[in-house]
């Protein structure tokens, strides 16, 4: 599914695999390892992506939903893991969202 990001960049978000967040830039991070630098900050590019497809999880994280494996939310620890086995942290406010909107259950929990 092509899409445009800004004015100028068409990326296929299938291989979009999440955006990482460094003040008013964004790093896309493709599945094939690319990083793609934009100089717009993730505030600007989330309400261009499909809702149904991209969940954020922290004010510097952007997830693509079809590569997510597991959510585990302990104690202390709150975090995601997708497909290629990377972990990212989820906040407190949005892993409150994520429980509300019946997330977590909808994945494997690991302990």
């Amino acid at each position: 599914m092509n899409h445009f990001l800004t004015p100028r960049m068409q990326i296929d978000l299938d291989t979009v695999l999440y955006l990482e967040g460094e003040g008013n830039y964004t790093f896309v991070v493709l599945t094939d390892g690319r990083r793609l630098l934009l100089s717009k900050s993730i505030s600007f590019l989330l309400p261009r992506l499909p809702a149904d497809f991209f969940l954020r999880l922290s004010k510097k994280h952007v997830i693509n939903l079809s590569f997510l494996n597991v959510i585990s939310f302990n104690n202390q620890e709150r975090h995601v893991r997708l497909s290629t086995g990377l972990e990212l942290e989820v906040s407190r406010r949005r892993a409150t969202q994520m429980r509300r909107l019946g997330l977590e259950d909808s994945f494997l929990k690991c302990a």
